[in-house]
């Protein structure tokens, strides 16, 4: 099989050497435009005693009388012999007696025409005209028979490139029709579809009033869409040249098949040049029938010298009828028997629009009780379907269901075409899809789902607001039974709204009350853990919830967060209260006034996990719409039982003062947290379960597991771990730091809280000068990490350290008994102490001591309650297990 690009060079090699190519361009400029007016040939076919013209008839069998009747006239210089040949396949050559002469130019003839019957076994009709010549008769004859099927194959084409040009005179013509330059798109479109034509969409790119003229203008850039075969694509005006590029570059032409224009301008003129003569050439001519009349068009002048030009024209062809198959556009689609004019959509045969093959039709309408009406109609291209004239249909009384169908002839045949289910303006109630009664929102152009049996036969809808000024809606079929309003609340306040729905055939319109809301948001899904008393709402606008409603047990709003798009929703349901105990009654025995109480029942506790169901959230404008609600496993839980802050060694030889932390929940920068907690929920620790320490700001965190070996286990319940802050979170971490446990699939347990991390400053030295009433330096570094600083622990003597503080010096209130009171910038809720040297030197002087003092008294100084750290010592800090707080 050759390729395409060789397929390509063979026929530009055959178009060159038929005189078609670039060679003989100039020749052949306007072969491939059939708009040279030749004769014309009336044609009447009559059969079983019935007649028609040859524009009703697609197709001919054998026993139809022919009635032909050329009109040259009796005056013409060039006297036209008429051969009417039948063929009967292209291997077989008709038989002597298939062959009629008509001397054209015979009064006889021009008068009364010719008569002849089609024979059995005839597949195609070609008719042949040509000038009078010596010879002409047989010499015709001859080239018939010599070569039959050249000549079928030219009947079947010039039949199929004739129809296609009435499609798309039938195109340029309606275009040309349309007065309203806005409508042009539309009907243009519709036109295409009914032809089923592409059109030049760039057209509708221009200005309103150029579009139908560029539509006349483009008809090279029209495709031919056959509907029997995707590969259609013909073109219809340029050179033949550039036909054959055209078309070469396509599917169709690849493969081997092409369109009828191409067919016309390139295979006709391939085969009828193959039997050219010294004495005749073969040129095709195209029908565009007219009742009676075969109005014939050429692509080539004929020649009245040697070679003189024949004319090829085709009759139908000899076969039983093909009816089209034509279906409805929409089947679904239900259409309104007020509606004036009534039209019935339909697509999949062109040639219902293109000729008048289907003739004599009716819509044929039945009603649910039996009642029948015939009513005329006619197929129209411009408005894309069968159309019935308003003031028959209106006054046809049927019921409101009505079944209707088309019928009619296509050609000598009785037809039956597409069926359509029509309604009547009398079953006109109106109400609200009950999914939309609450579903208005204003702010927007928002949908309004309507239902009647009538919907087919509205008209109008139009609407009124809260403000009660008269709004115009646009709308759109809903299925058999219902519409789509679109209200346009873009600017309107939430409040009643009355639609009015105008509907054909009827004089006063119809309402529907509702009412438009503020935005609801949407409500995605309501999740909660099996054991919680509370939940997350996820969606958008959830500042609108008032409540949700589970199994009845109210859940109350809480915290609202908004995570990108995604609004999220604390919901609680209330505590449930202890039960108080029944008052004893005389004569009781004091053991029944001393028995507990019984435990009330709480149903947030019947909540299972795994559970799936609905709830209802009631929105603060009094409506109510469904959640999906999902309780999930228990959320892992852990206490915190004991836990060691280690200090760090004291940097040497540099000295400093000591400065005493006063919590034991104060961890520095440089120490180390050992903390153990007890798994609560589950009973044991799980695999892959991860203990996460973050600030309480989440700028840093940690991740302690087992498989890392950060998590020991002392038993299966109780697991060790160590934090090294300045290692895990860098120098800038500070505040309080808390725990959670989280299991391996991502489900996290409630933040338990675990210290205060705290950066140190480095004190050296705290100078005072003899007079008591001048301030004293502290000397050190980073130094900005101190709050304030005072001489007494109420801090009614304090300096403040401003912001972003960068000295190593800074002036503090005079000291006289030898201990100072600072506050931590990471924690200035804690008070902590510096120890400074007391008495005066013989200057006068107080001196800072070097190095950690020690507390009052002989001995070491015992950490004070609250195990006070030091930097030189260690404190513990021992907690008993406590209870799982509620979320």
């Amino acid at each position: 099989m050759l390729s395409r690009t060789k397929r390509f060079a063979c026929t530009a090699a055959l178009l060159s050497a038929l005189g078609l190519g670039p060679a003989g361009l100039s020749a052949h400029a306007q072969s491939a435009q059939f708009d040279l007016q030749g004769p014309t040939l009336e044609v009447k076919v009559q059969r079983a005693g019935k007649t028609l013209p040859i524009a009703q008839v697609p197709n001919l069998q054998p026993g139809d009388r022919l009635w032909l009747h050329p009109v040259l006239g009796e005056h013409e210089s060039v006297h036209y012999l008429m051969v009417a040949v039948f063929l009967r396949g292209s291997t077989n050559p008709p038989p002597d007696d298939w062959f009629t002469k008509v001397e054209a130019w015979n009064k006889q003839v021009i008068d009364e025409g010719s008569y002849l019957v089609v024979p059995p076994g005839a597949e195609q009709v070609v008719i042949l005209f040509a000038p009078q010549t010596g010879g002409d008769f047989s010499t015709l004859k001859n080239a018939v028979r010599g070569r039959p099927g050249a000549f079928v194959r030219a009947s079947q084409d010039l039949n199929t490139a004739s129809l296609d040009r009435d499609r798309i005179n039938k195109y340029i013509h309606a275009v040309a029709g349309i007065a309203d330059p806005d409508k042009v798109k539309d009907q243009s479109n519709t036109l295409a579809r009914s032809l089923s034509l592409k059109v030049n969409q760039d057209c509708f790119n221009r200005p309103a009033d150029q579009q139908a003229a560029c539509l006349q203008q483009s008809q090279s850039a029209l495709i031919l869409d056959n509907g029997s075969s995707s590969t259609a694509q013909g073109l219809l005006n340029g050179p033949t040249s550039d036909l054959a590029l055209q078309a070469g570059s396509t599917t169709s032409m690849a493969s081997g098949l092409y369109d009828p224009y191409i067919s016309a301008a390139f295979d006709i003129a391939r085969i009828l040049s193959s039997i050219h003569t010294a004495q005749f050439q073969y040129i095709p001519a195209l029908s565009s029938d007219t009742n009676v009349e075969m109005n014939l068009w050429l692509n080539a002048p004929p020649s009245f010298h040697n070679p003189k030009s024949v004319l090829v024209v085709a009759l139908p062809p000899v076969m039983a009828a093909k009816p089209p198959a034509l279906h409805p556009v929409d089947p679904k689609q239900v259409f309104c028997m007020q509606r004036a004019p009534l039209v019935l959509p339909v697509d999949g045969a062109p040639e219902i629009f293109a000729t008048d093959y289907g003739h004599g039709l009716t819509l044929h309408l039945a009603d649910k009780n039996g009642k029948t009406v015939d009513l005329p109609t006619a197929p129209d291209a411009a408005q894309g379907g069968f159309v019935v004239p308003a003031p028959v249909l209106q006054n046809a009384a049927l019921g409101n269901d009505v079944q209707a169908g088309v019928r009619g002839y296509w050609g000598f045949d009785a037809y039956t075409g597409p069926s359509f289910k029509l309604r009547s303006t009398n079953g006109d109630d109106w109400s609200v899809a009950d999914a939309d009664k609450n579903a208005l929102v204003v702010g927007r152009d928002d949908e309004l789902h309507l239902r009647s049996d009538a919907a087919a036969c509205v008209d109008e809808v139009n609407y009124t607001d809260a403000s009660g000024k008269p709004q115009k809606a646009t709308f759109k079929p809903d299925g058999a039974d219902g519409i789509v309003a679109t209200l346009p609340l873009k600017d309107a306040q939430p409040g009643p709204i009355t639609v009015s729905i105008k509907q054909a055939g009827l004089k006063d319109p119809k309402t529907v009350s509702t009412a438009s809301f503020a935005e609801a948001g949407k409500y995605e899904a309501f999740t909660m853990h099996s054991g919680d008393r509370g939940g997350v709402l996820t969606g958008t606008r959830l500042d609108g919830v008032a409540s949700l409603e589970l199994h009845g047990i109210r859940f109350m709003p809480g915290k609202l967060t908004r995570t990108g798009t995604v609004d999220e929703l604390e919901l609680m349901a209330p505590a449930t209260k202890p039960t108080p105990p029944a008052a004893a009654g005389a004569g009781a025995p004091a053991a029944a006034t001393a028995a507990p109480a019984a435990a009330a029942i709480d149903p947030v506790a019947a909540l299972t996990a795994g559970s799936h169901s609905i709830a209802n959230a009631t929105l603060k404008d009094g409506r109510v719409v469904p959640v999906a609600v999902t309780i999930d496993a228990a959320r892992p839980s852990v206490a915190l039982i004991n836990k060691n802050v280690q200090l760090a060694a004291a940097a040497q030889p540099a000295p400093t003062l000591a400065l005493k932390l006063g919590s034991a929940d104060q961890l520095p920068l440089d120490g180390k947290l050992t903390f153990a907690i007890k798994s609560q929920q589950p009973a044991v620790f799980a695999k892959g379960e991860s203990i996460e320490v973050a600030t309480e700001d989440g700028l840093a965190s940690a991740t302690f597991s087992l498989q890392t070996g950060q998590l020991v286990l002392q038993d299966a319940k109780t697991a060790i771990a160590t934090l090294d802050p300045a290692k895990s979170f860098g120098n800038s971490a500070f505040g309080r730091l808390r725990l959670r446990p989280v299991m391996a699939d991502g489900t996290m347990g409630d933040w338990l809280p675990l210290a205060t991390l705290v950066r140190l400053p480095s004190l050296q030295s705290y100078t005072c000068p003899p007079d008591a009433a001048q301030n004293c330096t502290l000397t050190g570094t980073s130094l900005f990490l101190l709050e304030s600083v005072a001489t007494d622990a109420q801090f009614t003597h304090m300096v403040t350290v401003p912001d972003g503080f960068a000295a190593n010096t800074l002036e503090v209130p005079h000291v006289a008994n030898g201990q100072v009171f600072v506050k931590l910038r990471d924690d200035p809720s804690v008070v902590n102490t510096v120890s400074v040297e007391g008495g005066r030197n013989s200057a006068g002087n107080h001196h800072a001591r070097r190095g950690p003092v020690p507390a009052a008294g002989s001995g070491p100084a015992a950490p004070p309650p609250g195990a006070s750290l030091t930097k030189a010592g260690v404190a513990d800090t021992s907690m008993a297990a406590a209870p799982r707080p509620a979320p």
